[in-house]
């Protein structure tokens, strides 16, 4: 998925932090330095629906279609749970 990415945002010593957001077109990732954003990408195109992550760092995803789930917390690596339909 694309990318916007602003180097300026980051600090030599400041280690972003990734934030997930649910919306309508899918799974948003964008990654916090201190209060700026520098950079933000649509992770999974879904009806995403409610996120979490577990102590293991594991991301769950609730869609329309499907519970998702993604190893440390990597969106790229979400596979189907068998669970069906869910909502947060």
């Amino acid at each position: 998925m694309p990318t916007i990415r602003e180097k300026r945002v980051y600090g030599e010593s400041a280690v972003p932090t990734p934030v997930f957001v649910t919306a309508e077109q899918g799974l948003v990732v964008a990654q916090l330095s201190d209060a700026a954003v520098g950079e933000f990408s649509l992770a999974h195109r879904c009806t995403a629906r409610d996120i979490a992550v577990g102590p293991d760092g594991t991301l769950a995803l609730a869609t329309d279609e499907s519970l998702l789930l993604a190893p440390d917390a990597d969106p790229e690596r979400f596979h189907e749970t068998g669970f069906g339909p869910a909502a947060g």
